[in-house]
């Protein structure tokens, strides 16, 4: 079963000042492990108007259910998104060595933190992506987690979810190794079609490249005249997919005019 979104979940410019259009959003409501199968999320943008530059950046994270609290999360609930992170040590620490490292190269922090409101759901991110890709090189990316996630339900619970930018999430026990769990990528922009499949995907990789030699889950479009549309697709083998009790998918949008709109999904184990 797929759930379909025809609009943006969050719009940052509406209207006449509106920048890009997703025309479609279609994300598995549950992936199972272990089990054969090859469910496939996909997105349709559109140039609203002439854009110079479009980002789509994918992110996928998981509860972390053991992370290590300050405080019990009754005691932050309804504040800052500041007070949030600082309950976190991992994530003050991880922060503040990469704004010290900014500062004495004196290159630009890149770290990006912003809100994505849901009817069900308000998650405040912290996207740690570029900044540990500038200090540590884009290898590390496939290592760490570089994006977490607080989740405040409406009852105002907290959760803290992690993950890192990429076409999906993949399991330790794989070392981070998107190959056994995506079977095919790909895209299409106004300048033509680009894929990526694994060897093992039904007729081989064909004339695809390699599903790891693809972009770290981002995205980028140059010189887009406005109502020319950008598509995406991603299908998994679930043979190969690690037990979960639920992923969150985060894709953001970002264009010469500033931020674009954003999708949250949340999938599903299965039976969840």
């Amino acid at each position: 079963m797929v759930i379909t979104t025809l609009i943006a979940l969050t719009v940052f410019r509406v209207g006449e000042d509106e920048i890009v259009r997703i025309l479609a959003s279609r994300t598995p409501d549950n992936i199972p492990g272990g089990r054969p199968g090859s469910p496939s999320y996909s997105l349709d943008l559109m140039a609203a108007k002439e854009i110079p530059d479009l980002i789509i950046r994918l992110h996928f994270l998981h509860n972390l259910t053991n992370i290590y609290l300050i405080r019990p999360w009754n005691e932050t609930t309804g504040r800052e998104f500041e007070d949030l992170i600082a309950n976190v040590p991992r994530l003050t620490t991880l922060r503040m060595h990469l704004y010290a490292a900014a500062q004495a190269t004196g290159a630009e922090s890149l770290v990006d933190e912003y809100e994505i409101e849901r009817a069900d759901r308000r998650l405040m991110i912290l996207d740690l992506t570029d900044a540990i890709a500038a200090f540590g090189g884009e290898e590390t990316l496939r290592t760490v987690y570089t994006i977490y996630a607080f989740n405040i339900n409406p009852d105002g619970q907290v959760s803290v979810f992690g993950g890192y930018r990429d076409f999906f999430l993949y399991s330790r026990s794989f070392s981070l190794n998107r190959r056994p769990i995506v079977q095919e990528i790909s895209y299409t922009t106004p300048s033509g079609s680009t894929c990526f499949r694994s060897g093992e995907a039904p007729g081989g990789r064909g004339s695809c490249g390699r599903v790891l030699d693809a972009p770290v889950g981002k995205l980028r479009v140059e010189g887009l005249a406005a109502s020319e549309r950008v598509s995406l697709q991603v299908t998994l083998d679930t043979i190969n997919m690690f037990g979960h009790s639920g992923i969150l998918e985060v894709i953001t949008t970002e264009t010469g005019y500033g931020m674009g709109p954003s999708i949250a999904e949340w999938i599903g184990a299965a039976g969840t």
